[in-house]
């Protein structure tokens, strides 16, 4: 039988995935806007026209 494993998803007011955590414990962000600096994505400007993601080494794309 195989071994369940759990990923969490938080969602913004809209309804969008904001953060994912991974069953070895790494996160994935993503943020609707744009990042005033790319080290401190929770500090952003909202807009509909960029998106950025993380990777589990906090790497910007």
């Amino acid at each position: 039988m195989p071994t369940l494993q759990k990923i969490s998803i938080s969602y913004d007011a809209l309804g969008r995935p904001v953060k994912t955590i991974n069953p070895d414990g790494s996160e994935q962000l993503l943020v609707y806007g744009t990042p005033k600096s790319l080290t401190n994505p929770n500090d952003f400007s909202p807009s509909a026209w960029e998106k950025y993601t993380y990777d589990a080494n906090d790497n910007a794309g």
